[in-house]
């Protein structure tokens, strides 16, 4: 019984705290959470629902939204080699897109569980 503790405390993973608005965080250390405003011809060509079906391609959670002044709103969180592939992806964006500017902003919350479209 004690082998087995004393193996088990090498295979927990290493963990990273983030404070948000004074709330302490723990991810894992290759965890990425990350926020995006995207600027350009982004609403009316599908991007939200081409942002939530990639995030789910890459197990990643998040949310996307539109926002008023006609730019897109992405908070995504994962390990961070699928992160970098998802913002990797961003600049792109689905064919009848065209992404002008991939700005980083402060997260402000976590993003919830899955990858949902936000309204």
């Amino acid at each position: 019984m004690r082998a087995s503790l004393r193996w088990s405390a090498y295979l927990l993973p290493e963990l990273t705290e983030h404070r948000i608005h004074g709330e302490a965080i723990l991810t894992h250390r290759t965890e990425s959470l990350r926020a995006f405003v995207l600027v350009g011809r982004v609403q009316g060509v599908g991007f939200r629902w081409w942002a939530r079906s990639t995030a789910a391609t890459l197990g990643l959670r998040g949310t996307v939204r539109n926002l008023p002044d006609g730019s897109v709103e992405v908070r995504v969180a994962g390990p961070a080699n699928r992160v970098d592939q998802f913002v990797h992806a961003l600049r792109s964006g689905p064919s009848q897109a065209r992404v002008d500017a991939l700005r980083e902003i402060p997260l402000g919350h976590l993003p919830p569980a899955g990858f949902r479209i936000a309204h």
